[in-house]
């Protein structure tokens, strides 16, 4: 389930931020083109605006002014960022900084509505795209919520476009449990929400 957040802690800074920022710079400089894209539209070029913001103002550090607004922003934080647009009555992910990703390519999901991002998720269209849906309509700025999620992956990385090929392995040796801590938080400037996961 997802809960309230306070809005203080909705990005978090631990003992791994110089390693994982330090990943997020090899890879944004490597294979920009798998980790960062952003549809070009006046809504995603305000609400990368506002996220960009909102991560200036929770970190207090200065962005590259080169950059597009989500992908300076993405650099300064642990969490990847991505921006989900409300349109045509569902969200969109139209753009995104996700340097890592957990079996899942930014480029195969990129402008798609969320039923479409969450295909292969088993049940999720018939018995959560419209519950989802309706949850994210009703966010309110000042009331960001959290959830956390978990998997079992055979792989330590971070950075995990593609499952790995099968292979054998012997639990628990072998195996890592992956956690995520997701936020959402609505967004003032556009009819959008910035998604973390950290």
């Amino acid at each position: 389930g997802t809960h309230v957040l306070d809005p203080g802690l909705w990005l978090l800074r631990d003992d791994d931020c110089e390693r994982d920022l330090a990943m997020k710079a090899r890879l944004l400089a490597e294979r920009h083109g798998e980790v960062f894209a952003a549809l070009d539209s006046p809504s995603v070029d305000r609400a990368s605006r506002e996220a960009l913001d909102l991560v200036v103002d929770a970190v207090s550090d200065e962005p590259d002014p080169r950059l597009h607004p989500l992908d300076a922003a993405g650099r300064l934080v642990q969490e990847d960022l991505c921006l989900l647009v409300l349109r045509d009555g569902h969200p969109h992910l139209d753009a995104a900084s996700l340097c890592f990703p957990s079996y899942w390519r930014l480029a195969d999901k990129l402008g798609q509505p969320l039923a479409a991002v969450h295909g292969p998720v088993a049940h999720y269209a018939d018995e959560l795209a419209a519950r989802v849906d309706r949850f994210l309509h009703r966010i309110l700025p000042e009331r960001p919520v959290w959830r956390r999620n978990w998997s079992i992956h055979d792989d330590p990385s971070y950075f995990l476009p593609a499952p790995t090929p099968p292979r054998a392995v012997s639990p628990p040796e072998g195996l890592w449990l992956r956690s995520e801590r997701q936020t959402l938080c609505r967004l003032r400037s556009a009819d959008a929400i910035v998604f973390t996961i950290r």
